[in-house]
């Protein structure tokens, strides 16, 4: 797969991993810092919200960004902005100053996301796109898989705070990387260019009003649900109800984010072999039988299964941008990718705040039906309202 990526592809694979590797340290950490920052677990999972909000705001100027910019300055800025939100987070004595933190982060993960995803969906031929943004998502899960357990080691040797230290190391990194290497001052041509008076640079129809919000509800059923669960509650069911140590949970959602690595190769493999529908109905459903599995009290068993199901199909995200990438004209692919991953940040920042209030108030069932409800809508959505050409 590594033949088929350019210098700035390769770049902007590493800068996504290092960028979730530093985002995603922060999961198994909630419990010491909500109980460091006397945090209830309510307000812990505004910390996630916050860190959407951040997300939510890049995300459409992100995709300006991707359509006009080299990769360099915009992946630079990333760096920055990491290095900034890791070093309020392991200063902060206040919930305040933890909120801020999470926000800048969340700008600069919408940054890192969005240019990385416009130069995967477009320097690929269309009949390979289904497998290089395949390679969007490992780098992306790559990670995820690490950052968590990175975090989870971290923290058992030297604290949560130690933790975020090391978070902002590899924001200074990512900063040299893409301002040393050449690729970071090159750019990657759409495989195909725009055609004046067509709809899409996949030759197929355009999407229609219908499709396009459909489109934009896969990730925001995703992220709704990544966000409620592995960044916000499985983290404090495992802790409270399992009674695990931080290390073992940032273990156990690296683990999963493994799970993920794998869903994302077969995803790819079927959306360029058999259809991007095929590949893209069955991962929603997935993700919603594995929210149920937290309906009954949980056992460590079915708590690791939800982790590595909900990995394993969250990858139908990067199904749905191809199908964006395939029927939009090539000079809009980052502004489209922008404005899809606003609906699934938006997503992000509910999530954590309509799940977390109910598993507080109403308790775990109510949050686990309402997360696998959203699923199934989707997944039903999709099967009956997109159309292939």
């Amino acid at each position: 797969m590594t033949r088929m990526l350019s210098g700035p592809m390769l770049l902007a694979g590493g800068v996504v991993l290092s960028i979730a590797v530093a985002s995603f340290m922060r999961a198994p950490l909630l419990p010491e810092i909500g109980r460091d920052l006397a945090i209830s677990a309510g307000d812990l999972a505004l910390l996630t919200t916050s860190f959407a909000l951040g997300r939510l705001t890049m995300d459409i100027p992100a995709g300006r960004l991707a359509d006009r910019l080299p990769p360099g300055p915009a992946l630079a800025g990333t760096g920055v902005g990491v290095a900034i939100s890791a070093g309020l987070l392991a200063t902060a004595q206040s919930f305040g100053q933890a909120l801020a933190s999470l926000f800048f982060l969340g700008l600069a993960s919408a940054l890192t996301n969005t240019t990385g995803m416009t130069l995967f969906a477009t320097g690929a031929p269309p009949e390979r796109r289904g497998a290089a943004m395949a390679a969007f998502s490992m780098a992306l899960i790559t990670g995820q898989t690490l950052g968590p357990a990175v975090g989870g080691v971290v923290a058992g040797i030297g604290g949560w705070r130690a933790a975020q230290a090391v978070a902002a190391a590899i924001g200074i990194a990512v900063v040299v990387a893409c301002l040393v290497a050449p690729a970071g001052r090159s750019r990657v041509r759409a495989a195909m260019p725009a055609r004046s008076g067509g709809d899409g640079d996949g030759g197929g129809p355009g999407l229609t009003t219908v499709e396009a919000a459909v489109l934009a509800s896969v990730p925001f059923a995703v992220f709704f649900s990544l966000g409620a669960l592995p960044q916000t509650l499985l983290p404090v069911i495992g802790s409270s109800d399992l009674a695990l140590s931080t290390a073992v949970i940032g273990i156990a959602l690296g683990a999963g984010g493994a799970a993920r690595f794998a869903g994302s190769a077969l995803t790819g493999a079927i959306s360029d072999r058999v259809s991007r529908k095929a590949a893209l109905v069955p991962s929603m459903l997935v993700m919603s039988l594995a929210v149920l599995l937290l309906v009954p009290s949980p056992t460590l068993v079915t708590w690791l299964l939800a982790i590595a199901l909900l990995s394993f199909a969250s990858s139908g995200i990067a199904v749905a941008a191809t199908i964006i990438a395939d029927r939009v004209p090539a000079g809009t692919v980052g502004r489209r990718l922008g404005a899809f991953r606003f609906t699934g940040d938006f997503g992000l920042l509910a999530g954590p705040a309509l799940a977390g209030l109910l598993f507080q108030h109403s308790g775990r069932v109510s949050a686990m039906v309402l997360i696998a409800s959203v699923l199934a809508a989707v997944s039903l959505a999709t099967a009956l309202l997109i159309t292939e050409p």
